[in-house]
């Protein structure tokens, strides 16, 4: 099977759309923002918006060529086992992490461990977290994994788990307080490569990462 070739590596669509990329994520890092609402402005533009119209407008793709499908009951009887095995994988992994990282006082679950925050906790999971996780899946699982994908196949899940790290990287954001969304990466790159679709990807991502807190929580009080 074939992997890297000069015809789908050396083109100017694959040079551009790795450009397009790099300056979506450099310019996210460096754009000056102020207050919370300028920084899903930014998000959106640099995460969402732009990606979409560069896939409409100059690749002239369907946005499910990219993966964003609706969930279905025969996809998930397909990968179910899979998933399943990933999501098990992921708790023991947490449970390791909570066990034994310093997570002096970086870690946002270390803020609320007094029991006292529940509803900002509950707020900031499904609402914080669960925007960034739509971003993240869209632009780096769904954008940068499935273009990649017809010339790097399986490779292409180390491409987007790369350009996440460095992504964290540039904003000073690699630290343990993105540990869940580091952690998820990888497996979230399988799941979106076997299923074709960032539905289930995105499930796995949120339930883990929000019982991945719980655990941290409950470990650390």
């Amino acid at each position: 099977m074939k992997i890297i070739t000069k015809d789908n590596f050396f083109n100017i669509q694959t040079i551009t759309t790795s450009g397009i990329i790099l300056i979506c994520i450099f310019l996210f890092a460096v754009f000056p923002t102020q207050g919370i609402f300028q920084e899903i402005i930014i998000s959106l533009i640099f995460l969402l918006i732009i990606p979409i119209i560069y896939i409409k407008l100059i690749l002239k793709k369907s946005l499910a060529d990219f993966g964003v499908k609706p969930f279905t009951y025969r996809k998930w009887k397909e990968n179910w086992f899979m998933i399943t095995i990933l999501f098990a994988v992921m708790i023991l992994i947490f449970y390791f992490i909570a066990q034994y990282a310093d997570f002096s006082n970086e870690h946002f679950a270390k803020k609320i461990i007094s029991g006292k925050d529940f509803w900002y906790w509950l707020f900031y999971e499904l609402v914080v977290v669960n925007f960034f996780i739509i971003l993240y899946e869209f632009f780096f699982r769904g954008f940068i994994m499935f273009y990649f994908l017809k010339g790097f196949h399986f490779y292409s899940i180390f491409i987007q788990f790369l350009l996440f790290l460095l992504f964290l990287d540039l904003t000073n954001f690699l630290n343990l307080d993105a540990i869940g969304y580091i952690v998820v990466t990888l497996p979230a790159g399988i799941i979106a490569y076997k299923s074709k679709s960032l539905a289930y990807s995105y499930l796995f991502s949120i339930i883990s990462i929000i019982i991945g807190d719980v655990i941290f929580i409950k470990l650390l009080s």
